[in-house]
């Protein structure tokens, strides 16, 4: 009897991590994604094209030329490491260089003289990353 217990109350346990009320995971409070800024300026995201499916902003800065924009992504490592890598060169980056190891994965990247990378990291739950734009600010 007890175990038939325990083993109803874990069923229900597992039924109830990692998605909201409505069905969908919250990629902050449930895979511990980085919780969007006040001020988030979606204005420094040069073109639309970088976000992908369902990203949101949650960081975006620029200094010294640069521009880093920070990105909640409901997607895995690998199926945004082939929509970064495409779209690059789409926006007009030659691919210097790739690393995907799975769990996290770089895009090395030059238009011209500029310098770019996309940084991708994985978070605790499976189908959801961070993904970091780093861009010359006119890229």
């Amino acid at each position: 009897m007890k175990l038939a217990a325990l083993v109803v109350a874990l069923g229900l346990l597992a039924g109830c991590g990692g998605e909201s009320q409505t069905g969908e995971r919250d990629l902050q409070k449930d895979c511990g994604l980085p919780t969007p800024h006040r001020n988030v300026d979606p204005s420094a995201v040069p073109d639309d094209a970088l976000l992908m499916e369902g990203a949101t902003i949650f960081r975006t800065q620029t200094r010294d030329g640069r521009s880093v924009i920070g990105l909640n992504v409901p997607h895995g490592v690998d199926e945004a490491f082939a929509y970064y890598r495409r779209v690059a060169k789409e926006v007009g980056y030659d691919v210097l260089q790739l690393d995907n190891e799975g769990f996290e994965a770089e895009i090395y990247l030059k238009a011209g003289r500029d310098l770019a990378a996309f940084t991708i990291r994985s978070s605790v739950c499976e189908g959801a990353v961070v993904v970091f734009l780093n861009l010359p600010v006119d890229g």
